[in-house]
């Protein structure tokens, strides 16, 4: 199923995004899977196009770039976010300067799919972190989420009390697509080290819930999928 060019995941969540402060348990994400063979180009647009894409709109605009768990290289993550589902399911997608910029971009990348995430758990904002942070991203199966969330929170509380206090979850549920139904958590902190100790903390650490003798992860998820990104805002309104 891969073709001879350069495949990319550019998961793309809406033309409004996150924004520090901003995050509410109804946040609608829209993720768009786009495959190029330009990265740097596709990068470039994302930045130089952010400020018109986000206009008076509520929100942010920016990049995660796995480094780990790509399906191929140079897979891209472009993200934003809605405040709800009406604001998303509401996006004018025939809007003038949306299409003058995509038109920018049409030659070297091809949309594959678009898909709608809700906010489960809200975490710490990623610009709270600056303008770059980086994270680690599990797809995962879990019946009930319910169970699955209590651990984040559970998780979180463990790491801010042991020396992590920089690092946060957040969790998201796939309400579309060929991923419907599984829960999307994010880890996140300043720098990839960061996220990579908090990791080594997470599965090794006697203070951790990691471990299925506390009744922990392994009992209530099952992991499809992970990245290890870096990610950068380009536009933000607050």
């Amino acid at each position: 199923r891969r073709s001879t060019m350069k495949k990319i995941i550019v998961l793309c969540m809406s033309m409004m995004l996150w924004l520090p402060g901003l995050v509410s348990a109804q946040q609608a994400l829209q993720i768009v899977r786009v495959n190029t063979d330009d990265v740097a180009a596709y990068l470039d647009w994302a930045e130089d196009s952010s400020e018109a894409l986000l206009g008076d709109n509520v929100g942010a605009i920016g990049t995660c770039v796995p480094v780990f768990g790509a399906d191929d290289p140079g897979d891209v993550f472009f993200f934003t976010v809605n405040p709800n589902q009406e604001s998303l399911f509401g996006l004018d997608f025939n809007n003038p300067v949306l299409q003058q910029e995509i038109a920018k971009i049409s030659d070297i990348r091809r949309v594959v799919s678009r898909d709608v995430q809700l906010t489960i758990r809200q975490g710490g904002a990623p610009g709270s972190l600056g303008r770059t942070w980086s994270q680690a991203i599990f797809f995962v199966e879990t019946t009930p989420p319910a169970r699955y969330i209590e651990l984040l929170n559970e998780m979180e509380r463990r790491l801010h009390a042991n020396g992590f206090d920089d690092v946060s979850w957040a969790a998201y549920q796939v309400l579309t697509g060929s991923d419907t139904g599984q829960v999307v958590s994010t880890l996140r902190a300043p720098t990839r080290a960061r996220v990579g100790a908090a990791l080594d903390a997470i599965q090794f650490a006697p203070w951790s819930n990691f471990d299925a003798e506390e009744g922990g992860f392994d009992n209530v998820r099952t992991l499809v999928h992970a990245y290890i990104a870096d990610c950068e805002i380009y536009a933000s309104n607050q």
